[in-house]
C-alpha cells in the first residue's frame, strides 16, 4: 500500500502534512477562540494558508474570537473542516462528517467539498452511513458489510449494475437486505420512531387515569386532553411516516426497491395504524366502557388518516398542518355555521351526535375513502 507513492510506515510525516483528516467525533479545546485554536493547528503545517483559513471562516460564517465551546455541532465541524483543508492538502480523509448535522450544514458542507475537488484538485475519502451525501458527490464507491468488502466500483457503474437510483438500495441489494415489503416498512418505522410511540402512549395515561380515579371533578379536563393528545399523536405519526421521509428522500429510496407505489403507500398506512392502534389502546386497557374505547380508537385512526393523506397527496411542507385548520374552521363552530347558513342541518348534526354508532361508521367510511383517494393520487404521481 502507498499513499502518494510512498510508503505509509517509513514516510509518516511527508505524507501526513499533505494530508487532511477529519475525525467523527473531532476533539477542541473549548476555551480556545476559534482563531486561537486555528492558530494552534497551524503551527504543525509549514504550508499553511492564513488567507485560505480566513477565507473559509467568512464563507462558513464563523466568528474568530468566539469560544469553541460557544459555537453550535455545525459550527464546530465548520471550524474543523477549515483546520483539515487551510494547509491546502492534496487528500482529504472524512470520518462521518455529516452525520447528525442539520439538513442545511450538510448542503453547505457538501457544497464546499464538491468545490474543493473540482477548484484544487484535491481527493477526498469519506466513510459515511448517510447515502444521501454519497448520492451527491461519490465518485467510487467501497461497500464494507461486516469488516468483507461488498462492491467496490464507481457509483455510475453500482448504480445502473443494481438498476437502483440511490447507493443505499445498491447496498441493501448487495448485501441481500432489500425491504421489499409491507413488514420490513413497518419494522423499519418502529425501529425509528420507537421513542416517539412510546412518549406518546405514556402521555395518553394520564387522561385514562384521570377519567378512571377522577370521573367526575376532572371529566371535562380530561376529555380535552385527550383529544389534544390524540390529535397530537395522529399529526405526529403522519408527519414522520411520510411527510418526513419524503423531505429526506427515504420514499424515493424505497420506491426504487422492487415495490409499487400503491404498496408503499399502503404499507405507510399499516404502520401509521400500527402505531397509532398501540398508543391508544395501551392506556385503553384502564378504561372499563368499552363504548368509549370504540369511539376513541374510531377518532384516533380517523384524525391520523386525515393527516397522512395530505401528506401523501401533496408534498408541501404544511400539507399535515391544513386538516387541522379545516377543522377548527368548519367543525369546531359547525353548530353556529349551520344556524347561520343551514338551519335544517342542525337537525340531522343532533340527530348523528346522538347515535356514536352512526358518526363512528361515517368516521371509518371517511377514513376508507381517503386511503383510497390518496393512494391513487400518489400512485399518478409517480408514474
Amino acid at each position: 500500500m502507498s499513499v502518494f507513492g510512498r510508503s505509509p510506515h517509513l514516510e509518516q510525516v511527508w505524507i501526513r502534512l499533505r494530508a487532511g483528516y477529519m475525525s467523527e467525533s473531532p476533539h477542541f479545546y473549548g476555551w480556545m477562540t476559534a482563531r486561537r485554536f486555528l492558530a494552534f493547528i497551524a503551527g504543525v503545517y509549514p504550508s499553511w494558508d492564513w488567507g485560505q483559513a480566513n477565507r473559509l471562516l467568512e464563507e462558513f460564517g464563523l466568528t474568530g474570537d468566539r469560544k469553541v465551546e460557544e459555537l453550535s455541532k455545525g459550527n464546530r465541524i465548520k471550524l474543523d473542516l477549515v483546520a483539515a483543508v487551510a494547509h491546502r492538502p492534496q487528500l482529504l480523509m472524512l470520518d462521518e462528517l455529516t452525520a447528525g448535522l442539520d439538513p442545511l450544514v450538510r448542503v453547505d458542507i457538501l457544497g464546499f467539498l464538491e468545490n474543493l475537488v473540482r477548484h484544487e484538485g484535491a481527493g477526498i475519502v469519506m466513510s459515511s452511513h448517510v447515502s444521501d451525501d454519497l448520492d451527491r458527490i461519490a465518485d467510487s464507491v467501497l461497500m464494507l458489510h461486516e469488516g468483507t468488502v461488498k462492491e467496490y466500483a464507481p457509483a455510475k457503474v453500482l448504480l445502473e449494475k443494481y438498476n437502483h437510483s440511490q447507493l443505499e438500495a445498491v447496498f441493501l441489494d448487495a448485501i441481500g437486505r432489500v425491504p421489499a415489503t409491507g413488514a420490513h416498512i413497518i419494522r423499519k418505522d418502529w425501529a425509528e420512531y420507537r421513542r416517539m410511540i412510546l412518549g406518546l402512549t405514556a402521555a395518553l395515561l394520564v387522561p385514562g387515569l384521570l377519567i378512571v380515579f377522577f370521573p367526575v371533578r376532572s371529566a371535562d379536563f380530561a376529555k380535552g386532553l385527550l383529544a389534544g393528545l390524540l390529535g397530537a399523536s395522529g399529526l405526529g405519526y403522519a408527519q414522520f411516516c411520510f411527510l418526513n421521509e419524503r423531505q429526506r428522500s427515504t420514499l424515493d429510496l424505497l420506491l426504487s426497491l422492487p415495490i409499487e407505489p400503491h404498496q408503499l403507500v399502503l404499507a405507510k398506512y399499516a404502520s401509521l395504524y400500527s402505531m397509532v392502534l398501540f398508543t391508544v389502546n395501551i392506556p385503553a386497557l384502564l378504561v372499563p366502557d368499552l363504548q368509549l374505547i370504540f369511539m376513541i380508537n374510531t377518532a384516533a385512526l380517523t384524525l391520523a388518516t386525515i393527516f397522512m393523506a395530505a401528506t401523501v397527496i401533496s408534498d408541501k411542507p404544511w400539507a399535515a398542518q391544513l386538516p387541522i385548520w379545516l377543522l377548527l374552521i368548519f367543525i369546531v363552530p359547525s353548530e353556529r355555521l349551520l344556524t347561520r347558513f343551514y338551519p335544517p342541518g342542525l337537525d340531522i348534526l343532533r340527530t348523528i351526535t346522538a347515535h356514536p354508532n352512526v358518526l363512528a361508521t361515517l368516521a371509518l367510511l371517511l377514513t376508507a375513502t381517503l386511503v383510497g383517494m390518496s393512494v391513487l393520487c400518489f400512485s399518478t404521481q409517480k408514474r
